[in-house]
């Protein structure tokens, strides 16, 4: 009796599975080496060309002090970041064309998150370690120290991709406990894991950002990606200042004071700069000034209200200079910069 030969079960299926997750591995690392080769050719525009997104891509192409140079690190929210200004015309850029010209070669890096928060803040703080600035200078509010009466996930806590720093344990090990305690969500370990392995998750949004971009394709795609990585509603051509407040939330001091110890252990030379606000919105606040400058002198950061240099005709909205407003920051951080 003739023997049937046996039948190869199960082989095509799983040599499928193969071949897939073969072109997934083979495509994500072509994507990552494409996007390590076009940002090492990227030219330095003064900030963050992805507003709050790559933002471990852009603080690892921030090279070190060099023997010889002064390096300053800017920290602040979208005030700094100036996104209704050319780059040369904010203030952290006009500081670059001012120190071009300085006995000491000067380079100026400018760290601001737009809508940037404590956490945003404190991490891009303890990552400028690394890069031992000769100069921190933060420019933030009382309303930088607090956090929504609830968040539901982890991620809330940022509004950038900052967190994705959180990878480097040497970092991990510089911030507060409390925070760390924040941010232990499941989903934020993930994604971080998911970053460290490369670029094409760190990117992943970033095409459907572009499409979006197209008026016609724009009402396909969610409009909060393309804000994300180009500050700008798809379909519209530039961006557009908005008159708002933000919601009450109480100051937390502990909040601040990590915030002030990070400062000093990342540059020989630290200041705070108390936020230039509208008139109106000053009066609003709730935290006394004398408590955030007897807080910043305990630790020997500098502290400055700059609020007199910068009145309400400086202003295009309660946050956001004008280019009277960056004009005047940017003499009066010169003439208090050693």
């Amino acid at each position: 009796m003739a023997r049937t030969p046996p039948t190869r079960r199960g082989w095509f299926p799983v040599s499928i599975l193969s071949v897939l997750l073969l072109l997934i591995v083979a495509t994500a690392l072509i994507v990552d080496l494409a996007w390590k080769a076009w940002y090492a050719g990227l030219a330095d525009t003064g900030r963050n060309p992805w507003f709050r997104r790559a933002w471990s891509d852009y603080v690892d192409h921030t090279p070190p002090r060099r023997e010889g140079e002064r390096l300053i690190i800017l920290l602040s929210n979208s005030q700094g970041y100036g996104r209704e200004m050319a780059c040369e015309d904010t203030y952290a850029g006009q500081l670059r064309s001012r120190f071009a010209v300085a006995d000491t070669p000067t380079r100026i890096v400018n760290w601001s998150v737009p809508g940037g928060q404590f956490t945003d803040l404190i991490t891009l703080a303890a990552a400028a370690r690394s890069k031992q600035p000769s100069s921190i200078i933060a420019v933030v509010s009382p309303g930088s120290f607090t956090v929504p009466e609830s968040v539901e996930r982890a991620l809330a806590l940022w509004v950038s991709d900052t967190y994705r720093l959180l990878a480097d344990p040497t970092i991990r090990e510089a911030l507060p406990e409390p925070l760390l305690q924040e941010a232990r969500d499941l989903r934020l370990r993930i994604d971080i894991a998911a970053g460290r392995m490369g670029a094409a998750w760190r990117i992943r949004t970033l095409p459907s950002a572009l499409l979006a971009c197209n008026p016609s394709l724009a009402p396909f795609f969610h409009p909060q990606e393309s804000i994300n990585w180009f500050g700008r509603q798809p379909g519209l051509d530039a961006w557009t200042p908005v008159w708002r407040t933000s919601p009450n939330r109480t100051f937390e001091m502990w909040r601040y004071e990590a915030f002030l110890d990070q400062l000093t252990q990342a540059a020989p030379v630290s200041i705070l700069i108390d936020m230039p606000l509208t008139e109106r919105v000053r009066a609003g606040r709730t935290t006394p000034p004398d408590i955030l400058a007897a807080a910043a002198a305990a630790r020997g950061v500098r502290y400055l209200d700059l609020s007199a240099d910068i009145p309400d005709q400086s202003f295009i909205t309660a946050t956001h200079l004008n280019l009277a407003g960056h004009d005047a920051f940017a003499a009066r951080l010169a003439r208090e910069l050693p």
